[in-house]
């Protein structure tokens, strides 16, 4: 009986995670398989070009085709976007996430397995358009080993995205409205390090903080811990200034004007916690003169490896992009092994500075 492509991609791709071709191996050839199973040349083709798309195959020219090293049911993870470049939604974060995720992401730990992260971006997190079909399609040939939302998804309980029978990770435990969405957890973790670098400035002879916060909802919660910590946090020192132009221009005013403030009315300090307002509140600080580190010093966020770009020294920190990859990757791996779902803390860092041994 001769088979569909389909039927042969399926029958193919059975083999390969049954290791009756194992990984590294040398497929068939085309000649061989059309004996066995039918179709024609083209059919066969159209069936190893699917099988290399979901990366269960390499072609290697005249040599032949070969199984993957890494099989994607394995090794291959979704990572699924809300939206995508063009939309208002799309931020730095993501930005880093999408550069890390290009490369194949090693995993610490005893088996040191290696994980390949591939995106799609949804429409507004809604089950639709291309990204959606593609996500549904590669569930259903088992191209995938497990899934990380980087926001929940807009998807009915019934969508394949949500009753696969793969691991979920989810950088955020919460869905619109409130409701928990079921998956282990990624808990960004800011406040051990912000207490660290308050300790820090204090060890450093500063007394005064300032602030700049694109979301409003943390700035207070910013200043407690730096007064908690022993730095003056005056209100008026402190803004919300959002991150827009017009929100951009706004920083750099402030800083500007801060800056201009007599010496013992102005603070010795600075945090930036977002790292979109970087250029502008750093190029206030230079038009106002103000002697950056000697006369103030700042933190200043940002999501690495995508350092944005300051004009005074800046000590940076924030979220390490690989770690969140890695984070989840171990944790896709602990779930496909059997274990429950749970939360898992992925603090910020500053590279190249062990905050808790320098105070």
């Amino acid at each position: 009986m001769r088979l569909s492509r389909l039927q042969i991609e399926r029958e193919l791709r059975r083999r390969i995670q049954a290791r009756i071709y194992p990984p590294g191996s040398c497929l068939p050839s085309r000649r061989a398989l059309q004996q066995e199973l039918g179709g024609s040349p083209l059919t066969i083709q159209a069936a190893f070009d699917q099988l290399v798309q979901q990366g269960y195959a390499v072609p290697h020219g005249t040599q032949g085709t070969y199984v993957a090293e890494h099989l994607p049911n394995e090794s291959t993870v979704a990572l699924v976007f809300n939206d995508g470049y063009e939309t208002g939604t799309w931020n730095r974060f993501y930005s880093a996430l999408s550069r890390i995720a290009a490369d194949p992401v090693r995993v610490h730990g005893p088996s040191a397995a290696t994980t390949a992260f591939r995106s799609y971006c949804l429409i507004g997190g809604r089950p639709e358009g291309e990204a959606y079909e593609r996500l549904c399609a590669d569930l259903a040939d088992g191209a995938l080993a497990g899934m990380l939302f980087t926001n929940p998804p807009l998807l009915a309980a019934s969508s394949p995205v949500l009753t696969a029978p793969v691991p979920r990770v989810c950088i955020d435990n919460l869905a619109p409205g409130g409701q928990p969405f079921t998956t282990s957890h990624l808990r960004i973790c800011d406040q051990p390090v912000l207490a660290a670098l308050f300790e820090r400035l204090r060890s450093r002879g500063r007394a005064r903080i300032a602030g700049l916060a694109g979301d409003a909802g943390n700035l207070e919660r910013y200043r407690t811990l730096a007064a908690a910590h022993g730095l003056e946090a005056r209100p008026e020192w402190w803004q919300w200034v959002p991150t827009d132009v017009g929100g951009a221009g706004a920083c750099r005013r402030i800083l500007h004007l801060l800056g201009t403030l007599p010496p013992r009315h102005r603070p010795d300090c600075l945090l930036i916690s977002d790292d979109n307002l970087v250029p502008q509140a750093t190029s206030g600080i230079l038009d106002a003169g103000w002697q950056a580190p000697r006369e103030v010093e700042i933190a200043a966020h940002a999501n690495f490896p995508l350092v944005t770009h300051a004009v005074v020294p800046c000590l940076r920190y924030g979220l390490d992009a690989a770690d969140v990859l890695r984070a989840a990757a171990a944790e896709i791996a602990r779930l496909a092994a059997g274990g429950a779902q749970r939360v898992v803390e992925v603090p910020f860092t500053v590279p190249g500075v062990d905050l808790l041994e320098s105070h």
